[in-house]
């Protein structure tokens, strides 16, 4: 997918996973979940989002949590883990820039005891371009470069 690529100035082309394919419904519902927590955070702006169960489940409207939840959550939030963004752009002195990131760059999942155990909690670490954008309070990639 290529967004931009009318303006020779900036292209921005987001490339899924070829296994995992498009993120799904449940991927953007966890990552409107996730900015909306990182922004209640406030400043400074932090890299890393956490969640407990219960306040994932109730930021994407699950009621109940189960092994199935946690398998569709692991899907989900891989999916966007895998999906990486290439952005091309000129810089204010000129120079034509690339650059290329995942927007999770890191998933830390918390279970009980065993693999197959629900996931208890889940912490996600955000994309340094991204975290430089808001920092510099713009919203496109190209601010952080």
């Amino acid at each position: 997918m290529k967004l931009h690529s009318s303006t020779s100035e900036k292209t921005i082309v987001i490339r899924p996973d070829p296994k995992l394919g498009q993120p799904g419904q449940l991927a953007h519902k966890i990552f409107i979940a996730l900015i909306k927590k990182h922004s209640d955070y406030g400043r400074p702006i932090r890299q890393e989002v956490s969640f407990t169960k219960r306040e994932l489940g109730r930021l994407i409207g699950r009621k109940e949590w189960g092994g199935r939840d946690s398998e569709q959550l692991s899907r989900a939030l891989h999916e966007i883990h895998y999906t990486f963004i290439n952005a091309h752009f000129k810089k204010s002195d000129g120079r034509h820039v690339e650059h290329s990131f995942n927007i999770f760059p890191e998933i830390f999942l918390e279970r009980r005891e065993f693999a197959s155990d629900p996931i208890e909690a889940c912490t996600i670490t955000l994309a340094e371009p991204i975290i430089a954008s808001l920092q510099d309070e713009h919203c496109g990639v190209a601010a952080a470069s």
